[in-house]
């Protein structure tokens, strides 16, 4: 089981309550495992103590059938970090010269009893202990019906490592290092961690396509992962409680399905980049096939990936969890679950849970302030005083509470600097492959000294302010970022702030961009989207951007969807026309972007001119760069993803069918085909666009169909 293998000097090293405790991990995982009522289990006190020759035990009838570990039906364990040699072992089943009561009872039950030992005896050493224990109840009546056992400490070491979860949990108690991994626990770092998962009927997951209940998100999860070789891929935005919620699979209190086992649970956050690798971990686990659900925090994409393949290979008896931050999920292998914003008596209720001496209206402010953030709302309440009352507290003082954790206030740079840290979504705060060190660009415009940022952010990580992703760091969640990036962003100059990021690493402008794009309300923030639009702009000529760069711009568009129109349609009418028009991933990436600014009715029109000018420069590549479908599904009754009604559509309908071009006539009869349409609608469309939030679909109507057939009379 590579690094986190228990060995039998580990286990020969263990204290009394250290042993015993070992002893109910394992009962309870093979009580989890094969369906054995947890009623069944008992764990004594002290093994050194007078307990009638018993320390723990299970017990069970019907099903399952006994067997390895647990022979009978009933099984009693006497527990001892001690050598059991011939001698002791008598002593210990019998007094005063004859077996404890115990034993005639457990051979009517035809029941088990068994020596869990840190002793390690050679093969003829536990012969003779075997011998010592069928004579100590030679004189007990039917006493050949008791199974007798002797488990030592190669036995116990082998028994634990087939629950991976126990084997890093022995791990730790023991002092050893295990790599950045944990088993099940407080992942989250929950303030009260024994607290149940708080859910309600809203249907805030969305599960494959489709839009469930949190109770049946989990029973769906826990199904999937309960099947070896098998990867669920959690993502949302930072704050909604997605490593929480991993937490709750392995619990039975919550409800949905039957709860996952903790004994096979082990968790690490792949952006603290842990000594043992998630890749390593899989491999090891996959091939000694030991039961586990690998659980990895901050996984990007690739790495999920990566993981899934190596679960899925035939010696596999592991299962795959990934969680991040990652809003489009798109081609994920496994089972892709995004959790969207709590509800706000959600938020009312943990607050009530984690912070019981909040009051009524201070956790309803929190919540509402919060926009169903978990993580801001408790980030707040852990920095409120006994004598503020939060219900009274405006937004700007709320947002000063989340700098005064543990009383320790930053001074005026510091929450400068967590302002310009927010104006992108990540920076590189150390040389990373072809990336450099970008805090010093964010330190430039902060005004203060690269060594001053970087105490900084380290600080806001350590407050849970910011999050880090290997050597990367940023601001979360984001609509707390956002809420600090959009001041700083209306009281700076544009042309000075867009000159500092021209000068800086070009990614770091593109994740200011992706900012802005995020701050559509804000003028200021507008504004300077227009600048970098226009032909003289960075990002002004789309047809000659770079990965990179393109990239930008279209996350850029959020914030002013004319303006990057504007620019599409000014590389159409010039010299450059023809690179824009190439099919490959960057037109692939423009033509989504389009899709998402024709959202808006006043767009719609120019947005299928272009779309049209895309379709019939598709060629014969690949059907995943071609615009065609895009252009189509605009005029779909339902899933078109346009607030445009079909007075708004039928222009563009007739501009296409009044062509002198014969393959525009036949797009606008497709077009029409589609308007018509009345089933087979699917659409896998990334609906991310800033923080703007398109409808999800137009749903087909009566009035809909009546003001079609009108405009066609």
């Amino acid at each position: 089981m590579g690094p986190f293998e228990v060995t039998k000097e580990m286990v020969a090293g263990l204290s009394d309550e250290r042993l015993r405790e070992l002893l109910r991990h394992l009962l309870e995982a093979e009580a989890k495992a094969r369906g054995i009522p947890a009623s069944g289990i008992a764990v004594g006190g002290n093994q050194t103590a007078g307990d009638g020759g018993v320390d723990a035990s299970i017990a069970w009838t019907g099903d399952p059938k006994p067997r390895v570990w647990l022979p009978r039906r009933t099984n009693l364990f006497q527990s001892k970090a001690e050598t059991m040699a011939a001698a002791k072992i008598a002593k210990e089943m019998r007094r005063a010269g004859k077996p404890r009561p115990i034993f005639a009872e457990l051979a009517k039950k035809r029941g088990a009893y068994l020596i869990f030992s840190t002793d390690d005896p050679s093969a003829s050493a536990y012969d003779s202990r075997m011998e010592a224990m069928r004579a100590a109840i030679a004189d007990v009546p039917d006493g050949h019906r008791i199974a007798l056992e002797f488990y030592g400490a190669d036995k116990i070491a082998r028994w634990a490592n087939q629950h991976v979860g126990i084997a890093v949990w022995l791990q730790g108690e023991l002092g050893r290092p295990r790599g950045g991994w944990q088993p099940h626990g407080n992942w989250s770092a929950a303030t009260k961690p024994d607290g149940a998962y708080l859910l309600d009927d809203t249907g805030r997951a969305k599960v494959g396509a489709g839009y469930v209940p949190i109770a049946e998100a989990v029973a769906r999860v826990r199904g999937h992962l309960a099947v070896p070789g098998n990867a669920v891929r959690l993502i949302g935005l930072s704050g909604m409680g997605k490593t929480r919620l991993a937490e709750a699979l392995f619990d039975a209190r919550l409800e949905g399905g039957s709860a996952l086992q903790q004994a096979w649970a082990i968790y690490a956050d792949a952006g603290l980049q842990p000594a043992v690798s998630p890749a390593l971990l899989a491999e090891q686990l996959v091939a000694s096939r030991t039961d586990a659900v690998i659980v990895v925090d901050n996984c990007t994409q690739k790495l999920h990936g990566h993981l899934a393949q190596i679960v899925r290979r035939d010696t596999s008896r592991s299962s795959l969890l990934t969680i991040d931050y990652d809003v489009d999920g798109e081609g994920t292998a496994g089972l892709l679950v995004t959790l969207e914003d709590n509800s706000e008596k959600v938020l009312r209720e943990l607050l009530e849970q984690r912070f019981p001496m909040l009051s009524e209206a201070e956790r309803t402010h929190l919540a509402e302030f919060s926009g169903g953030n978990a993580r801001i709302a408790l980030k707040i309440a852990e920095a409120s005083g006994p004598n503020v009352d939060l219900s009274k507290l405006k937004d700007a003082e709320l947002l000063d509470r989340l700098f005064q954790v543990e009383r320790r206030g930053v001074d005026d740079t510091g929450r400068l600097c967590a302002a310009v840290a927010s104006l992108v979504f990540a920076f590189y705060l150390k040389d990373k492959g072809v990336h450099v060190a970008e805090h010093p660009t964010l330190a430039g415009i902060a005004g203060v000294t690269p060594d001053k940022f970087h105490r900084d952010i380290t600080l806001f990580v350590d407050w849970g302010v910011a999050q880090m992703r290997g050597p990367q760091r940023a601001v979360m969640p984001q609509p707390l970022a956002n809420m600090l990036a959009a001041p700083f962003v209306r009281q700076s100059d544009p042309a000075t702030l867009i000159a500092h990021f021209i000068a800086g690493p070009r990614r770091l402008l593109a994740s200011f961009a992706r900012r802005l794009g995020q701050l559509h309300d804000e003028p200021a923030a507008v504004e300077i989207a227009r600048r970098l639009l226009v032909p003289t702009g960075a990002l002004g000529r789309p047809a000659l951007l770079d990965q990179t760069d393109s990239g930008a711009f279209v996350r850029l568009a959020p914030a002013h969807p004319d303006a990057a129109l504007v620019a599409i349609e000014r590389e159409l009418a010039g010299p450059n026309r023809d690179q824009l028009l190439t099919p490959d991933e960057r037109r692939r990436d423009y033509a989504q972007m389009l899709v998402l600014i024709a959202h808006e009715a006043r767009f719609f029109q120019r947005v299928v001119a272009v779309l049209v000018e895309f379709t019939l420069a598709d060629g014969e590549g690949r059907d995943e760069l071609h615009a065609r479908s895009h252009l189509l599904e605009r005029f779909w009754p339902i899933l078109s993803f346009t607030l445009a009604t079909q007075t708004q559509r039928l222009p563009a309908l007739d501009a296409m069918l009044a062509s002198l071009d014969e393959r525009v006539v036949l797009l606008g009869v497709e077009a029409l085909d589609h308007m018509l349409d009345a089933g087979h609608f699917n659409s896998s469309l990334n609906l991310e666009f800033g923080a703007r939030a398109p409808d999800r679909m137009a749903t087909l109507q009566w009035r809909w169909l009546r003001g079609l057939v009108q405009g066609c009379l």
